[in-house]
């Protein structure tokens, strides 16, 4: 019994010793990260000044938000903010993609051309208090006690205390707003979490009139009628779309259904239908209409269209 315990136990070392040397090679085998990533993308900004239309300000003035690596396949994904007096232009951002060998794979860019121009100043004449009254008043939460400075994180940057008027501390930083292609205004960027968790909203608030230049919500709501895209019954039905045909089928578990559908391989529908949808690229009815689609069953995909008739 006792030599049977002393192989067991020298069996379960064995596998535990396997389990960490294989996963040590594979850890060994992974693409390494090329450690000068960054700085390649920096210098890629530099190269790419001409053809995306940028100064020689606009590739200096930046700052490198954030980057990290996909270990997988060694890709280092560095993301650049765009600035003017150090003040950074909202949603400015170029994304460099470089691979272990140092090449670089694919950039985005969102830079505007001579942002040093198109500012309107770099000095706000509002305070980040007033700019949080502004904000909270244009999306109806009324302040209840005094905005209290919590952190001031720079000269520009600055947290308040969420009191008991909104869920999360406030944020108020200076950034830029895009206003056109040739013109970006000064504005504090403030964050409103409302009490009833219905909408965390952030908004860029003109820095030198008050007014909301614009504004937008983490939260997304979905609005699908729930009543009219629900199948209960074994029956499925898209009776409730508008403009389809031949729509209604009895779907079956049984053997015999099965083995009956496999008889004969059925035609090939020609005019397969019309079908209401929401439609690529309408993500969800939150973001788009119905359309009506014709015949969009993909010949490789569906030889036989979508609804097979035997």
């Amino acid at each position: 019994m006792k030599r049977l315990s002393q192989k067991l136990s020298l069996c379960l070392f064995a596998l535990v010793f396997l389990s960490h040397s294989v996963l040590a090679q594979k850890v060994e085998q992974m693409p390494k990260p090329h450690p000068d990533a960054v700085n390649i993308a920096l210098r890629f900004l530099e190269k790419q000044q001409t053809e995306w239309h940028l100064t020689a300000e606009d590739v200096k003035n930046v700052r490198v938000q954030d980057y990290y690596t996909t270990q997988a396949n060694g890709l280092t994904h560095v993301y650049i903010l765009q600035e003017n007096a150090h003040i950074e232009l909202f949603n400015g951002l170029v994304n460099v993609n470089v691979l272990p060998s140092g090449e670089v794979l694919f950039a985005g860019n969102r830079f505007m051309h001579n942002l040093a121009a198109a500012a309107n100043t770099t000095q706000p004449r509002l305070t980040p208090e007033a700019a949080i009254r502004a904000a909270c008043s244009a999306v109806n939460v009324q302040i209840t006690e005094g905005v209290v400075l919590k952190n001031a994180v720079s000269k520009t940057e600055f947290v308040f205390d969420k009191g008991k008027f909104v869920l999360s501390d406030i944020n108020a930083k200076l950034k830029y707003q895009k206003m056109s292609e040739n013109t970006a205004r000064l504005a504090w960027d403030v964050n409103i979490d409302q009490l009833d968790g219905q909408n965390h909203w952030h908004l860029r608030i003109d820095a030198l009139t008050g007014t909301v230049l614009d504004k937008g919500s983490y939260t997304t709501h979905c609005s699908i009628d729930h009543d009219r895209f629900s199948h209960p019954k074994s029956e499925c039905t898209d009776a409730h779309t508008e403009g389809v045909e031949n729509s209604k089928f009895q779907i079956s578990n049984s053997k015999t259904a099965q083995t009956s559908n496999l008889k004969a391989a059925p035609p090939v529908v020609i005019g397969g239908g019309s079908y209401r949808v929401f439609a690529l690229p309408t993500e969800s009815p939150s973001h788009g209409g119905r359309s009506l689609v014709l015949d969009p069953a993909d010949s490789l995909a569906s030889p036989y269209g979508w609804h097979e008739h035997t």
